[in-house]
Formats: structure tokens, C-alpha cells, sequence
């Protein structure tokens, strides 16, 4: 953006770091740390898309991503790059105007619903990330004016404590645009009390400090900040998220919720403190606990039962849910969207909901619907859906099924709709 420094994240472009990161903690990904030479490069990128109003990975003088990550100074691999532009009504391009919400949301989405793009957001091998903004007129169309972004991805060997720090005006627990606290204070102080580093956040609010394995206490001061917040963190081979969402929060990071011993029902928001350093933390405990993901986020697990859950209510996103016990009844629901949804051996309930699904039951005797879309075939052959045991097929009201030989999918009983 014309008013923000080129290696520095303006409200844009720290809204699509968040939602970038929001994808990984959902997914039990440690967060990208935002990095001011893959900015560089992420920025000059996009200004140079939106100055010849073309979406193209090779760019200036004939330059392929991590050559220009490397002109920045960027020198560790692997590297990687999503590029995207998206128009928004606005009849002619205004130098340094920030982009709409929905224009960022979208383009976001677009990333997800692309296996590619959305490898590259969601692959462990990443740990940093550089963010490009910047406004042009459409291609085919001058006077429109259209966001083109980039996003610069790379490993690297040092660990992060990167966050945002912002004023949550509508009270929704996540960042949005012209929330960002600018120019507040990070000081880092280690065990012995000694200051290790200070830095000032960007024109977004976000901020990202290199830090070694240890236990460290963040004091964030300045404008919109009420004296001072101490919060502690700890690091340990991975990149950890430390945001102040209120400058008049208090210390110390929001606990999870947590179950009791009894059946629990816990809701789940992209962003939730589920995880320590990557590590899922035992959410429901014991008793036959239920996960309910809040509209707007999605959950990512191999394991289930690691999280202390036994039941999965999904809202419209995307969802993966493996039940990696075999001696748990699992009971999954995914809601709208196209979610991915697995039992173990135990006597498993699995209902994909709207969306293209895709189910399996395992081992055991469970109960698995069917929807119009669902995905119980690969190249035309019957998948086996059922698995071992005595399985019943449950068709949708308004679907169909239509098989001469059931137990291809794995189902000796089976039960129609309408």
C-alpha cells in the first residue's frame, strides 16, 4: 500500500496473515510468523501485478517467486508463493485506500477451495510468511478497482513469537480491518529479567520476533494500550501466537475450555487455545464429551480423541475429523460444507450433512448416511464405505441410492428416504 512501509503489513494484509493462521491453528499447525524480507518481496510482487493489471507468478524482468524472495535477502528453503486478485466496487483506484473485508474474506476462500493454494497455506514445511497488497484496475476492465495479493511462503530454522495486537471494536474475538493497533511497543524480558528484544508492531498491528527456546514474559505498551499488559509465553521449536485483543486486558493468556469429569458440550472458535506448541490439549476429559464448532470456523484433526472428544458437531466449513480410538463410539455430524469424516472400530453414528462428503465407518457396526454428491465412489468404483461389521446405509431425505450390490460399500442393511 502507498501509505505503508514495503516490509511492514498494512490492516489488508495483516487480515490475510490472520486468517492464513486461523486455517493452521485449526488445523493443529504452528502459525506463520510474519517476516520483513518475504514482505518485501510479497509487496513489490503485487504492486508490480497491479500496476500492469496481470495475475502472473513470473514477474518483473522475467523473476519466478523465490527469485525475488532471495533479491530481499530471504536465503532458507523451502519456498513457495499464492498469488490472487479480486475487484470490488470502487469506480476508480484510489492510491493507498484499504481494500474491503470481503474482498480479503474471498480471496481467502478462493486459496482454501484450491488444492494447491491451500496446500501451501496448510504445509508444516512453512513457518514464515510475506504479504502483498496492493490496488490496480481489473484487466479487463481499468477503471475497476481490484485487489491483487501475494503471499510469500518459506521455512526457516529460527521459532517466532508473532501475534496482533488490536482493539476488538465489534466484539467478535478476531481481527478485522482498522482494529490494529499500530506503533505499540513489544518488549520480550526472559527469566532473569533481562530485555531480549523490542520492536514496534506494523500499520496493522501485527509484530513477529525471533526468540530462542525458553520462558519469556511480553509487556505491550503505547497508544490504545492501558498502561502496560504483561503476558507470559514460551517457546519451544515452534512458532507461538500471543495477541492482545483489548488494550485493557489483562496478563496471561485466556484459558481453553475445559470438560469436567461428567458428558461435556464445548464450542470451538478458529483461534481457541486447543493446542500448546502444536500439542493437542485434552479438552472434553473423560466422560462422553461433545465438540461443536461455531459458524464461521472449522476444525482439523487426526486424532479425534486426543482433544478428550467422542462426538463432532460441524457449522459449514470445511472439516476433517479422524476418531483415531478403537474402542470409542464415535458420533460425527459434519454440517454444511465438504467435510472429510472417520470412525475407528467402534460402533460409529457418521452423518456428513449438507456438502460433498467424504465418510467411512471402520471396523464395528455403524450407522452412516448418504447424501445426493456424497463421496461413496473413486473413478466409478464403489468405495468401501462400511468397513467390518454389521453396517446399515441411511439415506437422506432428497437423495438417492442406487447400487445392485450393497456390500460393494461395505453395508448389509439399508434404510430409504422419499
Amino acid at each position: 500500500m502507498a501509505d505503508n512501509p514495503v516490509n511492514k503489513l498494512s490492516s489488508s494484509e495483516q487480515l490475510i496473515l490472520e486468517l492464513v493462521n486461523k486455517e493452521r491453528l485449526a488445523a493443529g499447525l504452528e502459525p506463520l510468523a510474519s517476516e520483513a524480507q518475504l514482505n518485501s518481496a510479497a509487496q513489490k510482487h503485487s504492486d508490480w501485478m497491479a500496476s500492469g493489471r496481470v495475475l502472473d507468478h513470473t514477474g518483473a524482468g522475467g523473476s519466478e517467486p523465490w527469485d525475488r524472495m532471495k533479491a530481499e535477502g530471504w536465503t532458507e528453503y523451502p519456498m513457495g508463493e499464492n498469488i490472487a486478485y479480486n475487484p470490488f466496487n470502487q469506480s476508480k483506484p484510489i492510491s493507498g485506500e484499504y481494500v474491503p473485508q470481503k474482498i480479503i474474506e474471498d480471496m481467502h476462500e478462493g486459496w482454501m477451495n484450491s488444492s494447491g493454494h491451500r496446500a501451501n497455506i496448510l504445509s508444516a514445511n512453512y513457518s514464515v510468511l510475506g504479504v502483498g497488497d496492493a490496488i490496480g484496475g481489473h484487466p479487463n476492465s481499468p477503471d475497476h478497482s481490484t485487489s491483487y495479493a501475494t503471499q510469500n511462503f518459506a521455512g526457516t530454522q529460527k521459532n517466532y513469537v508473532t501475534g496482533v495486537v488490536f482493539d476488538d471494536a465489534d466484539s467478535d474475538k478476531s481481527y478485522d480491518l482498522g482494529e490494529g493497533l499500530g506503533s505499540v511497543t513489544v518488549t520480550i524480558v526472559n527469566s532473569s529479567g533481562a530485555t531480549v528484544a523490542s520492536r514496534a508492531t506494523d500499520p496493522g498491528g501485527g509484530y513477529s520476533i525471533a526468540l530462542a527456546d525458553g520462558s519469556y514474559t511480553a509487556k505491550f505498551t503505547g497508544t490504545g494500550i492501558d498502561g502496560t499488559i504483561e503476558k507470559t509465553v514460551s517457546v519451544s521449536g515452534k512458532n507461538v501466537k500471543l495477541d492482545v485483543k483489548d488494550g485493557s486486558e489483562g496478563g496471561g493468556t485466556t484459558p481453553p475450555p475445559v470438560g469436567t469429569n461428567g458428558n461435556d458440550t464445548i464450542y470451538y472458535s478458529n483461534g481457541d487455545d486447543f493446542w500448546t506448541n502444536g500439542v493437542p490439549k485434552d479438552i472434553g476429559g473423560t466422560g462422553i464429551d461433545t465438540l461443536i464448532i461455531n459458524k464461521g470456523s472449522v476444525f482439523n484433526t487426526s486424532g479425534l480423541s486426543w482433544y478428550g472428544f467422542e462426538r463432532f458437531v460441524g457449522a459449514e466449513k470445511n472439516d476433517r475429523v479422524i476418531g483415531n480410538e478403537s474402542d470409542v463410539d464415535y458420533r460425527l455430524v459434519g454440517g454444511a460444507g465438504e467435510d472429510i469424516l472417520r470412525g475407528n472400530s467402534g460402533n460409529d453414528y457418521i452423518r456428513g450433512g449438507a456438502g460433498r462428503d467424504d465418510v467411512a465407518g471402520g471396523a464395528g457396526n455403524d450407522i452412516i448416511y448418504y447424501g445426493s454428491g456424497d463421496k461413496f465412489w473413486d473413478n466409478g468404483a464403489p468405495k468401501d464405505i462400511g468397513g467390518a461389521g454389521i453396517d446399515t446405509l441411511v439415506v437422506e431425505t432428497g437423495s438417492k441410492f442406487n447400487t445392485a450390490a450393497l456390500s460393494k460399500y461395505g453395508f448389509e442393511r439399508f434404510q430409504g428416504a422419499d
